[in-house]
């Protein structure tokens, strides 16, 4: 259900001390490397700091899966209501699962449709802010580039029907989204896609090895993430990803945006998150479980991936707290 809107019973300028929440996932980094696992220690929420322990989240708001409590352990929603925002700190070690939060009408009928894989009826639009530099993948590829990387790579063009890179080939502004999505349906779709996965990251390793990658630097970045996320994520399809959608390195202190429906992974490194307080995610790669039709249906088909902007400093003096 959507949360409702806070109302506090302290007064105003109350101030309370809260207890956060922890999680642990495959992707998270380990011990205290993590920010969000030194961050839970000092909150309080965290006992024991587990060397092997792959700490992901650390995570603030009253979401039912993850509930802030004060400090006498009373939940913060008995004091001042659902909030409608989650603040967190993520640490990430290997390629998040990729895929999109839905919008409002489609977390609706989504929920209806399997209330336990999608739990919420809220939308969850995002703001990241890069603590170290961050590596994402955000929304799709330009159509030119998406052209070119067919024509540059026989293995994606394998899994893409010859219908689909056609109407990529001759679509104007106005049809756009319509060539987006018939390439990636076509690639989703695809029966070769795991073993023409394979044959990329194979091609891709000898020419590394060899020193014969050749192309732009964008072809090359691209080429060096599907070679990152066959590592962490062997036999899988959504190696080949970076070659559909933007891939971003970002400095830190420098944010961006994830609309949504806008499909986007977490490759590695730490940041701030702040959200909409919501649990539906629609997978599309790097997992064990995709809806491909739910997928297919919910994305935007945006091109051109998200504006990174960097903040400045507001304020810094006592009380002002380094992340």
């Amino acid at each position: 259900r959507r949360p409702a809107p806070a109302k506090s019973r302290s007064g105003a300028g109350h101030c309370y001390r809260l207890l956060g929440c922890i999680r642990t996932k495959d992707y998270g980094i380990r011990g205290g490397d993590a920010r969000a696992a030194r961050l839970a220690r000092g909150n309080g929420c965290l006992d024991v700091l587990e060397a092997s322990a792959p700490y992901a989240e650390f995570e603030l708001g009253t979401h039912s899966s993850a509930p802030c409590t004060l400090d006498d352990g009373t939940l913060l929603s008995r004091v001042e209501g659902e909030l409608p925002w989650l603040l967190k700190v993520l640490s990430i070690r290997n390629c998040t699962p990729c895929g999109a939060h839905p919008d409002l009408q489609s977390a609706e009928s989504l929920h209806l449709k399997d209330s336990k894989i999608y739990p919420d009826t809220n939308h969850k639009p995002k703001l990241m802010i890069a603590l170290t530099p961050f590596e994402a993948l955000v929304g799709f590829r330009r159509r030119a580039e998406l052209a070119e990387l067919l024509a540059r790579t026989p293995e994606l063009a394998a899994c893409v029907r010859p219908e689909a890179q056609l109407l990529l080939h001759t679509c104007t502004d106005a049809n756009e989204r319509e060539a987006v999505r018939s390439v990636f349906e076509s690639w989703m779709r695809s029966a070769d896609v795991v073993v023409q996965t394979r044959k990329l990251v194979e091609r891709l390793r000898g020419e590394h090895q060899a020193s014969k990658a050749s192309g732009p630097a964008w072809l090359k970045k691209s080429q060096r993430a599907v070679l990152q996320l066959a590592e962490s994520h062997p036999q899988q399809m959504g190696a080949m990803l970076p070659l559909l959608l933007n891939y971003l390195l970002v400095a830190p202190g420098e944010a961006f945006y994830v609309a949504p429906c806008e499909p986007h992974a977490y490759v590695a490194g730490e940041c701030v998150e702040v959200c909409a307080s919501s649990n539906n995610f629609v997978r599309i790669g790097l997992s064990q479980r995709i809806d491909v039709e739910a997928a297919i249906t919910l994305l935007s088909y945006e091109t051109g991936g998200p504006d990174v902007e960097f903040g400045r400093l507001a304020h810094q003096g006592p009380g002002t707290h380094t992340l």
